[in-house]
Protein backbone atom coordinates (compact mmCIF):
# COMPACT_ATOMS: atom_id res chain seq x y z
CA UNK A 1 0.00 0.00 0.00
CA UNK A 2 2.94 2.39 0.78
CA UNK A 3 4.64 1.85 -2.41
CA UNK A 4 1.43 2.26 -4.42
CA UNK A 5 0.71 5.53 -2.64
CA UNK A 6 3.98 7.20 -2.77
CA UNK A 7 4.72 6.13 -6.06
CA UNK A 8 2.20 8.84 -7.49
CA UNK A 9 3.53 11.73 -5.18
CA UNK A 10 6.14 14.27 -5.44
CA UNK A 11 6.43 17.21 -3.29
CA UNK A 12 9.43 19.29 -1.96
CA UNK A 13 7.93 18.61 1.19
CA UNK A 14 7.36 14.65 0.90
CA UNK A 15 10.58 12.31 1.39
CA UNK A 16 10.68 11.37 -2.39
CA UNK A 17 10.60 7.63 -3.23
CA UNK A 18 14.15 7.05 -5.09
CA UNK A 19 13.08 3.24 -5.56
CA UNK A 20 12.53 -0.56 -4.16
CA UNK A 21 14.63 -2.95 -3.23
CA UNK A 22 14.59 -6.76 -2.51
CA UNK A 23 17.87 -7.37 -1.51
CA UNK A 24 17.82 -7.33 2.01
CA UNK A 25 17.26 -10.10 4.65
CA UNK A 26 13.55 -10.46 4.08
CA UNK A 27 13.24 -10.88 -0.11
CA UNK A 28 9.81 -11.15 0.19
CA UNK A 29 9.28 -7.96 1.51
CA UNK A 30 10.08 -4.90 -0.57
CA UNK A 31 12.47 -2.61 1.04
CA UNK A 32 11.65 1.78 -0.09
CA UNK A 33 14.61 3.01 -1.10
CA UNK A 34 15.04 7.03 -0.20
CA UNK A 35 17.65 9.66 0.31
CA UNK A 36 19.50 9.81 3.67
CA UNK A 37 18.70 12.96 5.75
CA UNK A 38 21.56 13.16 8.04
CA UNK A 39 19.80 15.39 10.45
CA UNK A 40 17.44 12.82 11.25
CA UNK A 41 13.76 13.44 12.60
CA UNK A 42 12.67 17.49 13.36
CA UNK A 43 13.02 16.77 17.16
CA UNK A 44 16.87 15.61 17.08
CA UNK A 45 17.46 18.25 14.87
CA UNK A 46 16.43 20.73 17.57
CA UNK A 47 17.76 19.21 20.20
CA UNK A 48 21.58 19.72 18.12
CA UNK A 49 20.18 23.75 16.56
CA UNK A 50 17.97 25.12 19.45
CA UNK A 51 18.03 28.51 17.68
CA UNK A 52 17.00 27.76 14.47
CA UNK A 53 13.86 29.33 12.73
CA UNK A 54 11.28 26.79 13.91
CA UNK A 55 8.61 28.54 11.67
CA UNK A 56 10.24 27.70 8.86
CA UNK A 57 10.81 23.78 9.64
CA UNK A 58 6.61 24.03 9.99
CA UNK A 59 6.65 24.20 5.84
CA UNK A 60 5.56 20.20 6.12
CA UNK A 61 1.98 21.90 6.57
CA UNK A 62 2.80 22.42 2.10
CA UNK A 63 3.55 18.95 2.10
CA UNK A 64 -0.11 17.93 3.97
CA UNK A 65 -1.79 20.34 2.07
CA UNK A 66 -0.55 18.58 -1.07
CA UNK A 67 -1.03 15.36 0.11
CA UNK A 68 -4.56 15.91 0.83
CA UNK A 69 -5.00 17.52 -2.48
CA UNK A 70 -4.49 14.08 -3.78
CA UNK A 71 -7.28 12.89 -1.37
CA UNK A 72 -4.32 11.17 0.63
CA UNK A 73 -4.56 11.00 4.30
CA UNK A 74 -1.51 10.55 6.09
CA UNK A 75 -2.44 9.29 9.30
CA UNK A 76 0.45 9.55 11.26
CA UNK A 77 1.58 13.00 11.11
CA UNK A 78 4.14 13.60 14.26
CA UNK A 79 7.82 15.55 14.77
CA UNK A 80 9.14 11.52 14.35
CA UNK A 81 7.68 11.18 10.71
CA UNK A 82 9.31 14.69 9.80
CA UNK A 83 13.22 14.62 8.23
CA UNK A 84 15.32 17.57 7.83
CA UNK A 85 17.42 17.85 4.99
CA UNK A 86 21.22 19.31 4.46
CA UNK A 87 19.17 22.27 3.78
CA UNK A 88 17.45 22.65 6.48
CA UNK A 89 14.15 21.56 4.42
CA UNK A 90 11.19 19.75 6.60
CA UNK A 91 9.60 16.58 4.77
CA UNK A 92 7.24 13.91 5.69
CA UNK A 93 8.25 10.58 5.95
CA UNK A 94 6.16 7.10 7.13
CA UNK A 95 3.52 6.63 4.77
CA UNK A 96 2.71 3.15 6.28
CA UNK A 97 -0.63 4.60 7.90
CA UNK A 98 -1.56 6.80 4.84
CA UNK A 99 -4.74 6.17 2.47
CA UNK A 100 -6.26 7.12 -0.35
CA UNK A 101 -9.70 8.41 1.05
CA UNK A 102 -12.99 6.80 -0.22
CA UNK A 103 -15.99 9.02 -1.30
CA UNK A 104 -17.24 8.69 2.34
CA UNK A 105 -14.30 11.14 3.14
CA UNK A 106 -12.74 8.61 5.66
CA UNK A 107 -10.73 5.37 5.60
CA UNK A 108 -10.94 2.59 8.33
CA UNK A 109 -7.48 2.57 9.91
CA UNK A 110 -6.58 -1.13 10.93
CA UNK A 111 -3.40 -0.82 12.83
CA UNK A 112 -2.71 -0.09 16.62
CA UNK A 113 -2.52 3.29 17.28
CA UNK A 114 0.20 2.65 20.00
CA UNK A 115 2.38 5.43 20.51
CA UNK A 116 0.45 7.94 18.94
CA UNK A 117 -1.97 9.36 21.76
CA UNK A 118 -0.79 12.58 22.40
CA UNK A 119 -1.50 13.50 18.41
CA UNK A 120 -4.93 11.69 17.79
CA UNK A 121 -7.96 13.59 18.01
CA UNK A 122 -10.81 12.99 20.25
CA UNK A 123 -12.86 10.85 17.33
CA UNK A 124 -10.13 8.52 16.96
CA UNK A 125 -9.47 7.94 20.74
CA UNK A 126 -13.40 6.86 20.90
CA UNK A 127 -12.85 4.68 17.70
CA UNK A 128 -9.56 3.33 19.25
CA UNK A 129 -11.55 2.69 22.71
CA UNK A 130 -13.82 0.89 21.60
CA UNK A 131 -12.10 -1.35 19.74
CA UNK A 132 -13.48 0.00 16.31
CA UNK A 133 -10.51 0.35 13.72
CA UNK A 134 -9.87 4.31 13.83
CA UNK A 135 -11.09 6.29 11.20
CA UNK A 136 -8.62 8.31 9.75
CA UNK A 137 -9.71 12.00 8.12
CA UNK A 138 -8.42 14.98 6.53
CA UNK A 139 -9.23 16.31 9.96
CA UNK A 140 -7.42 14.11 11.86
CA UNK A 141 -4.32 15.34 10.27
CA UNK A 142 -4.93 18.72 10.91
CA UNK A 143 -5.43 17.70 14.28
CA UNK A 144 -2.47 15.88 14.46
CA UNK A 145 -0.66 18.79 12.65
CA UNK A 146 -1.39 21.22 14.93
CA UNK A 147 0.03 18.93 17.80
CA UNK A 148 3.21 19.04 15.93
CA UNK A 149 3.38 22.46 15.91
CA UNK A 150 3.59 22.35 19.56
CA UNK A 151 5.76 19.51 19.60
CA UNK A 152 8.53 21.54 17.18
CA UNK A 153 7.82 24.63 19.42
CA UNK A 154 8.26 23.60 22.52
CA UNK A 155 10.58 20.85 21.55
CA UNK A 156 8.77 17.93 23.75
CA UNK A 157 5.74 15.50 23.40
CA UNK A 158 2.39 17.39 23.55
CA UNK A 159 1.33 17.54 27.20
CA UNK A 160 4.71 16.69 28.63
CA UNK A 161 3.90 17.37 31.91
CA UNK A 162 1.51 14.71 31.93
CA UNK A 163 2.91 11.38 32.44
CA UNK A 164 0.86 8.69 31.67
CA UNK A 165 -1.12 7.90 27.91
CA UNK A 166 -4.00 7.08 29.97
CA UNK A 167 -4.28 10.42 31.49
CA UNK A 168 -3.67 12.05 28.33
CA UNK A 169 -6.61 10.49 26.66
CA UNK A 170 -9.12 11.30 29.83
CA UNK A 171 -8.03 14.86 29.81
CA UNK A 172 -8.31 15.27 25.94
CA UNK A 173 -11.90 13.51 25.90
CA UNK A 174 -12.95 15.43 28.90
CA UNK A 175 -12.48 19.15 26.31
CA UNK A 176 -8.61 19.27 27.91
CA UNK A 177 -6.38 21.25 25.01
CA UNK A 178 -2.53 22.32 25.04
CA UNK A 179 -2.39 25.61 27.44
CA UNK A 180 -0.70 28.65 25.77
CA UNK A 181 0.78 29.49 28.68
CA UNK A 182 2.97 26.50 28.38
CA UNK A 183 4.20 27.18 25.34
CA UNK A 184 5.76 30.98 25.38
CA UNK A 185 7.61 30.20 21.71
CA UNK A 186 4.61 30.63 20.02
CA UNK A 187 2.49 33.56 19.24
CA UNK A 188 -1.06 34.79 19.76
CA UNK A 189 -1.85 34.51 15.81
CA UNK A 190 -0.32 31.11 15.30
CA UNK A 191 -2.21 29.74 18.87
CA UNK A 192 -5.40 31.10 17.65
CA UNK A 193 -5.18 29.11 14.07
CA UNK A 194 -3.86 25.99 16.68
CA UNK A 195 -7.11 26.21 18.63
CA UNK A 196 -9.11 25.86 15.39
CA UNK A 197 -7.61 23.03 14.77
CA UNK A 198 -8.20 21.20 17.70
CA UNK A 199 -12.23 21.85 17.67
CA UNK A 200 -13.96 18.73 19.18
CA UNK A 201 -15.97 19.00 15.69
CA UNK A 202 -14.15 17.50 12.61
CA UNK A 203 -16.08 19.35 10.24
CA UNK A 204 -15.07 22.56 11.89
CA UNK A 205 -11.51 21.95 11.73
CA UNK A 206 -9.59 24.16 9.20
CA UNK A 207 -8.86 22.85 5.67
CA UNK A 208 -4.95 22.33 4.88
CA UNK A 209 -5.69 22.75 1.17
Amino acid sequence: REIRIRLELSHENIIPLLGISYDFDRPSMPCLVCPWFQNGDIINFLREQPNVDKLSLVRIAAGLSYLHSMSVVHGDVQGSNILISNNYEASLTNFGRSRVLQSSGFMTEAVSPSGQWRWMSPELMTDALDECAPRVTMATDVWAFAMTVVEVFTGAIPFSHIKSDASVIMFILSGGRPKQERCPQINDEIWEMLEKCWDVVPQRRPSMT
